[in-house]
Parts: structure tokens; C-alpha cells; sequence
């Protein structure tokens, strides 16, 4: 069988965004595994660079090289995976032209979202080593909801191109709000994915990115559509 010789998906039997995401990664597993491979090798010139003993210009080029690939990249999977939730089979057009339309949504958007992690754990490690707890307590719990409301950025940003970061933003918190079993129940199914990626190896270079951001386009798409 041809590498995308796979049927097209048949997903309308299916009614809970559990069911519907493993419907998809069924009918469309080697498409799926295809865009996995595709996110994860913007990390490789990443574990280049601190794996190994380079010299210091290609670790600081191949560490920006990931950071700057990675949110675009992430941005063009989700748009993907929003169409391929209509009904879309994936193909090298389908990936062109949602690269084309979300790599500055993704640097000028997603980008900056993603920083919030890197910033508010470097403030809790800050805290922590000058004893301050209050304040570690607080940018700890910080990382927390910003990790649980992050499930909803990548579909927003597809789902709403127009809005402006700060109301992307504020849509996730509202989300995370109005629907809080829905985004802890969606948090604890993408834990589990990560935790057996993490445990098989394989699985986390293979499939598992991908699933997260199907699991987080499908439970959106169940609460805003």
C-alpha cells in the first residue's frame, strides 16, 4: 500500500471528541504518523546542539532554529488537523496551504503564548532559589492554569484568525471557565498519551504529538462549535 493509499476518514458515526480523534488516527494513521514526523524533526537541530559538542555559533543557530520552527510548525498541524475534523483527507497541498496561512499567526501569535512557559517556570526557579515562597507558590500554580488553558490556543488560533493575541488569550481563560471538568478531562487523556509516548519512546516520535493536537482540535471544536 502506497505511504497515503489510506481511505478517507470516516468519522460521523462517532460522537464524543474521544471517539472522534481516535477515528481519525485510525482512518488516516499513516497521514498522522507522516505530520508527527514532519513536528518533530523542527527538534533534532535542537537536540544537535546540546547532545553534542559544537561549537558555540551552530548551538545558538540550531537552538533558534527550533524555537523559531516549532510554533508555525505547531500552528500548521493544528490548521491541518481542523480541516481533516471537516472531513479532509491530508495531502501535500492540504500542509502547504495551511503553512502559507499560519506562518505568521504562528511566529506572532502562538510564539509569544508559548514564551508564557519558559518565563513563568524561570520565575518560579527564581523564587525558589532566593527563598521567596509565596512568590513560588504563586508562579507555580501560574504554570498550572497557564498549561491547562494552553489545550485551547492551537484551535483558537485556527478557529479564529482574526482575533488578536490578547483575545485569543482571554478566550482560552473563558474556555477553561465555562467548561472546566471538559479541559481537565481533556487534560488528563493528553497526560496519558504524553505518559505512554514518554514510556514506549517510539511512540512519542511517531504518533503521540499528533494526538495531543487532535485530542485539543476535537474536545474545542465539542465546546465552541
Amino acid at each position: 500500500m502506497p505511504f497515503f493509499d489510506d481511505s478517507d476518514p470516516r468519522i460521523e458515526e462517532e460522537r464524543t471528541p474521544l471517539e472522534r480523534a481516535f477515528a481519525i488516527l485510525r482512518d488516516q494513521l499513516e497521514r498522522m504518523v507522516a505530520l508527527n514526523l514532519l513536528w518533530v524533526a523542527q527538534g533534532l537541530p535542537l537536540l544537535l546542539a546540546w547532545a553534542f559538542p559544537l561549537p558555540d555559533f551552530l548551538r545558538l543557530t540550531f537552538t533558534l532554529y527550533s524555537a523559531l520552527a516549532f510554533p508555525p510548525v505547531t500552528a500548521t498541524l493544528f490548521a491541518v488537523l481542523w480541516q481533516v475534523s471537516t472531513g479532509a483527507a491530508v495531502d501535500r497541498y492540504l500542509i502547504g496551504d495551511c503553512f502559507r496561512q499560519q506562518l505568521k499567526p504562528g511566529l506572532l501569535k502562538l510564539m509569544p503564548l508559548y514564551s508564557l512557559f519558559f518565563w513563568l517556570a524561570a520565575l518560579a526557579l527564581f523564587a525558589e532559589d532566593n527563598g521567596w515562597l509565596l512568590l513560588d507558590v504563586l508562579a507555580r500554580l501560574l504554570l498550572l492554569l497557564t498549561l491547562l488553558v494552553s489545550l485551547y490556543w492551537g484551535p483558537l488560533l485556527v478557529a479564529q484568525p482574526a482575533w488578536p493575541l490578547s483575545r485569543l488569550a482571554a478566550r482560552a481563560v473563558r474556555l477553561f471557565w465555562l467548561h472546566p471538568a471538559h479541559t481537565l478531562l481533556l487534560a488528563l487523556v493528553c497526560l496519558a498519551a504524553l505518559f505512554l509516548g514518554i514510556v514506549s519512546i517510539a511512540g512519542l516520535a511517531l504518533i503521540v504529538p499528533i494526538l495531543v493536537m487532535l485530542l485539543q482540535t476535537e474536545f474545542y471544536r465539542a465546546v465552541a462549535l
